[in-house]
């Protein structure tokens, strides 16, 4: 494969708590009109949130497949026959889009909601063309026809995609500003309740998110990092480091722990992942600093990259793994209250 572009940003955002009105009441303060909007403001947004994680999550995967295929068969009108079998999985299905309408005609559709909502007609589009090309990839029956049917499909998908791409990178954009402002409300209520181990997981996540932000704005990918501004990131670092070291120490306290409902054993899966995030950072600034290029595999492949210490893909594997695992904590806590 080839690369074609810079880093694609697959960050799953966290999921955060379901919006009851006495919490969304702890953040602002009661009393008038303003503040009675702002409250209404505040529980929309959250709704909207919890409503389309799972949609911008898939659609991120989309997007991923997408790019791997694109690598393989290139982005130009004709064909490129890979050079080694390919395997096509791109995950496009009924089931997302109904999930898609159903949110879109909320009572109430909030603009995150009506960016969602633009998205259905091309996917209409571009599901009966996904389905045939997983089917013949996954068949193998360019093996048959020598390739023939691939360049019917590649052709439909290169118009497809344009128009795919400017509608969800609007989607994508609107969510993760939603997504800031409900972040940025729950913290507030942490402090508020006094849940400082949260609270200091969240200032972790936020600081890794702002390192993985940085090399999208760079546009660096395993093929140029080494040409990135490694003042910016030395600074950003820094605040990771210090941030997972403050975080450690509160998984000390058995006491604030058992206090959120917590135990010490529900946070070695994420410590885990985060001495990988980062051990992968340091490794990234270290051959920044020392001019040290990825592996030529690395650097022409999306894939390999993401395999290797160090790269700006695998930074952002490790980062989607961080959160995971935190989203896996969130569920696990939300059980144990129901």
């Amino acid at each position: 494969m080839k690369k074609i572009g810079v880093l694609m940003i697959l960050m799953l955002v966290v999921i955060v708590f379901c919006g009851k009105k006495n919490e969304i009441d702890k953040i602002l303060p009661s009393g008038g009109k303003k503040a009675a909007q702002s409250k209404q403001l505040i529980q929309q947004n959250l709704n909207s949130y919890n409503k389309n994680i799972k949609i911008y999550n898939r659609i991120l995967e989309l997007d991923k497949e997408l790019l791997y295929y694109f690598e393989d068969t290139g982005t130009e009108e004709t064909f490129k026959k890979p050079v080694q079998e390919m395997t096509v999985n791109i995950p496009l299905n009924q089931a997302l889009i109904d999930r898609i309408k159903e949110v879109s005609k909320s009572p109430k559709p909030t603009e995150l909601d009506k960016k969602a909502g633009e998205m259905i007609p091309v996917l209409e589009e571009m599901l009966p063309v996904i389905t045939e090309m997983n089917n013949y990839y996954g068949g193998k029956l360019y093996q048959k026809d020598n390739y023939k049917k691939a360049q019917e499909l590649h052709s439909k998908m290169i118009k497809i995609t344009e128009k795919y791409n400017v509608i969800a990178n609007k989607y994508e954009e609107t969510f993760q500003a939603n997504a800031r402002d409900v972040r940025e409300n729950k913290m507030q209520d942490f402090v508020k309740n006094k849940e400082f181990t949260d609270y200091n997981q969240f200032i972790f996540i936020r600081n890794s998110e702002d390192f993985v932000k940085e090399i999208s704005r760079q546009n660096l990918d395993a093929s140029n990092f080494t040409e990135g501004n490694i003042k910016e990131f030395k600074v950003l670092q820094e605040k990771v480091n210090k941030s997972l070291d403050v975080f450690r120490k509160t998984l000390k306290n058995g006491k604030q722990l058992k206090k959120e409902g917590f135990e010490k054993e529900d946070f070695d899966p994420f410590i885990t992942k985060a001495s990988a995030f980062k051990r992968t950072m340091d490794e990234f600034v270290k051959k920044m600093e020392k001019k040290e290029k990825a592996s030529h595999s690395a650097s022409s492949d999306s894939y390999f990259a993401q395999s290797e210490e160090g790269t700006p893909e695998n930074i952002l594997k490790s980062y989607n793994e961080l959160i995971a695992e935190r989203n896996k904590i969130l569920e696990k806590k939300a059980s144990k209250k129901s």
